[in-house]
């Protein structure tokens, strides 16, 4: 009775572990060259941030991105100095902070999204106070975020990564 007992659990274990990998849930999922680098469950409201260092003004960049309906909005910007290609105002209000110009109310689509990431200028992922660099390839590289809707089977292996390779702070 012991032994049927551990089957019927294997088995429903199995069926729900395979359920669970093959149901489609929306996430965003970071790619290079095609290869899912990182992924992560999406829901509606769902945010994230790109952090790098500027190409020309050498200080630190960050844009927040959210998650509506099934594309990604750019919904703000923060950065230290005004300068080359930097806007003087976007959004509903900008406003200084601790240093930082900010610039909120941005409603820009940019799904999907494609970042030149070189890794001198030191692109950042952050998402839920974790931080994972996009130097996937130790030379500049084109990264490519979208959201999608599928399997988390198909994106197994972008899902764990975040297990092993955050970033330290």
């Amino acid at each position: 009775m012991r032994r049927l007992s551990f089957w019927v659990l294997a088995t429903a274990m199995s069926v729900l572990v395979l359920a669970i990998m093959l149901v489609p849930v929306q996430m965003v999922v970071v790619s290079h060259q095609g290869t899912p680098w990182l992924a992560f469950h999406a829901g509606e409201g769902s945010t994230f941030q790109v952090r790098w260092t500027h190409s020309v003004e050498k200080e630190p960049w960050e844009e927040t991105f959210r998650v509506e309906g099934r594309s990604l909005y750019v919904i703000s910007t923060r950065f230290k100095t005004f300068g080359a290609g930097v806007p003087a105002q976007a959004g509903d209000h900008t406003t200084l902070e601790d240093g930082w110009v900010v610039m909120r109310g941005l409603h820009r689509r940019v799904d999907p999204l494609y970042i030149q990431a070189a890794p001198r200028e030191h692109y950042l992922f952050q998402q839920a106070g974790d931080t994972w660099s996009l130097d996937v390839s130790g030379r500049d590289a084109v990264i490519h975020i979208q959201t999608v809707n599928a399997p988390p089977g198909h994106y197994l292996a972008a899902l764990l990564r975040p297990l092993w390779s955050l970033e330290s702070s």
